[in-house]
C-alpha cells in the first residue's frame, strides 16, 4: 500500500480514468518470506509454494485495475477526491479466489504425497481472500495527482504582402480621393462601414494530462 502509485489517467475534464496496467508495486513474494516458516525443508517447499502463488496472482489483479477517479471543480493541477478502492473493479480478481488460488499453491508444491498440504492451502487461501474484501472496504485511492492539459501552440500568424497593384493604387490615395469619400458620406448621412477584424483562432486545451507518481496512492 505504501509503495503502489498510480502512474496513468486518462483525464476528460474532471473526470480520470484509470485503465488496465495503469498501476505499480512491489512483489509480494520477498514480503511474504520474509516473515514464514522456513525452519524445516518441508516448512520452507510450503513457504514457497503459498507465497509464489499470491506474489503472482496479486499482481494480476493489481495490473487489472481500472476505475474512475474525479478532481475538484476548478480541475486540475493537484490531487483526486479519494474514491473507495471497492468501487474499482479488476481482470485478475478471479484469481484470488480461495479455490483457485488455493490450487495454484498446490501446483507450485507439485508433491502429492505432502501431509495436510490440500487443508493447509485451503485454510490460506479462505483467510487471505476474507481480508482482501475488508482490504478493499477500507481502502482509498487517494494523491493520484494530475498536473493540467497542455494547450497546443498558437499557429504563427504571417502578414500577407500586398500585390503591386494594390500598392499602386494606395500609392495614388491623396486628397481628393478623402474628398470623394467625404462626399459620399454627406450624400448618404452614414459613414462608410469599417471591416470588421477577423476572429482570434480558439485554442482548444488537450483532453488529458500528465499524472505525477506518487507512491502510496492507497491508503
Amino acid at each position: 500500500m505504501h509503495s503502489a502509485s498510480i502512474v496513468t489517467v486518462t483525464l476528460t475534464g474532471t473526470i480520470g480514468t484509470v485503465l488496465p496496467e495503469a498501476t505499480i508495486g512491489p512483489a509480494l513474494k520477498p514480503l511474504i518470506l520474509a516473515t514464514a516458516p522456513r525452519a524445516t525443508d518441508q516448512e520452507k517447499k510450503y513457504s514457497d509454494a503459498i507465497a509464489t502463488a499470491v506474489s503472482d496472482n496479486w499482481e494480476l489483479w493489481q495490473t487489472g485495475l481500472s476505475g474512475i477517479l474525479t478532481y475538484p471543480p476548478f480541475g486540475p493541477p493537484g490531487p483526486n477526491i479519494p474514491a473507495p478502492l471497492i468501487t474499482f473493479t479488476s481482470t485478475g480478481e478471479a484469481n484470488l479466489a480461495p479455490e483457485y488460488l488455493a490450487g495454484e499453491m498446490a501446483r507450485n508444491l507439485n508433491d502429492d504425497g505432502a501431509l495436510h498440504a490440500n487443508e493447509l492451502f485451503d485454510s490460506v487461501a479462505q483467510a487471505l481472500y476474507a481480508h482482501f474484501q475488508i482490504f478493499k472496504a477500507n481502502t482509498m485511492v487517494a494523491g493520484v495527482i494530475m498536473t493540467p492539459p497542455v494547450p497546443p501552440p498558437p499557429e504563427p500568424v504571417i502578414p500577407e504582402e500586398p500585390e503591386p497593384e494594390e500598392a499602386a493604387e494606395e500609392e495614388d490615395l491623396g486628397p481628393e480621393t478623402e474628398e470623394a469619400a467625404e462626399a459620399a458620406e454627406a450624400e448618404t448621412g452614414e459613414p462608410e462601414p469599417e471591416p470588421e477584424p477577423e476572429p482570434e483562432p480558439e485554442i482548444e486545451p488537450l483532453p488529458g494530462g500528465i499524472v505525477i507518481p506518487t507512491p502510496g496512492n492507497f491508503v
